[in-house]
């Protein structure tokens, strides 16, 4: 995990804890990191390295952490069998089981705090759950593609989704969909080829995703109105697989990193 500042392009990014390629992470609005490596919720402070665990429950398996905007809600994806969406209050108590689903992944907090959304994984549906718990009601019937990811916009008013447009020789498309009604309000191509999660900018009027040129990833930023994007990082290294702006938009972290594999030959192999 690495913090740079928001403007600087990476230039002067900083590792400040271990991570994995499917390490996902949330701030919180005291400054500290909860991240879900090795599927268990931790803790870091990227200032002066003081870490702890985030306790739910033993035996649970723990994921994709988000920090709610009333700054004391944490939902995230836990279960020993199947996984579903938990939430907690910050300090690790209050724990409360908000869906029943055997597949369900990606909490995202609305802006107002007062629901989730999150994907049902068996059908690719974008789900919203009362933060108090309750009945699931599907928001949009388009199925997501690629790992899942969405985001909603800062003003809650849409969400963001790549789709693959068969009709359009099975191009990957962008697309933004009204949350309360799940209506398409437009759908386009990505200016660049993605490579991992699509977030809202924090002003809502654009979107960034990774993009990947010579085996390394940086961060493209697409307009919503259609004008020329713009890369806003400058890494010469590694691929990226999370990433999020501090709370006051000052810094910019992320999870950054590369896989190894090798080649095995094997003879006389015994059944």
């Amino acid at each position: 995990m690495y913090v740079t500042s928001a403007v600087s392009g990476g230039t002067d990014a900083r590792a400040v804890a271990p991570a994995t390629a499917f390490t996902n992470f949330t701030w919180t609005h005291d400054g500290r990191f909860i991240h879900d490596k090795d599927n268990k919720l931790n803790w870091v402070n990227p200032d002066n390295g003081d870490k702890g665990a985030f306790t739910t429950e033993q035996g649970f398996v723990n994921g994709d952490p988000w920090e709610c905007s009333d700054r004391h809600t944490l939902v995230f994806l836990g279960g020993k069998d199947n996984e579903s969406v938990w939430r907690a209050d910050i300090s690790g108590g209050g724990l409360k089981q908000l869906t029943h689903g055997k597949q369900d992944n990606n909490p995202v907090c609305a802006p107002d705090s007062k629901s989730v959304y999150y994907l049902d994984g068996s059908t690719g549906h974008i789900m919203q759950v009362p933060i108090e718990g309750g009945a699931s009601r599907k928001v949009s019937d388009l199925s997501i593609t690629g790992s899942g990811f969405f985001d909603v916009s800062p003003d809650g008013r849409t969400m963001a989704f790549a789709v693959i447009d068969h009709a359009a020789g099975h191009e990957e498309k962008l697309v933004l969909a009204a949350t309360d009604t799940g209506a398409v309000q437009s759908q386009v191509a990505f200016q660049r080829p993605r490579k991992g999660i699509v977030h809202f900018a924090r002003d809502g009027k654009s979107v960034v995703y990774p993009v990947r040129e010579n085996n390394v990833d940086n961060l493209w930023q697409q307009p919503l109105d259609g004008s020329p994007g713009k890369q806003l990082t400058s890494f010469k290294a590694e691929h990226i697989w999370d990433y999020h702006w501090s709370p006051d938009g000052s810094k910019l972290a992320l999870v950054r990193g590369h896989t190894d594999s090798d080649v095995v030959l094997m003879r006389d192999a015994q059944p």
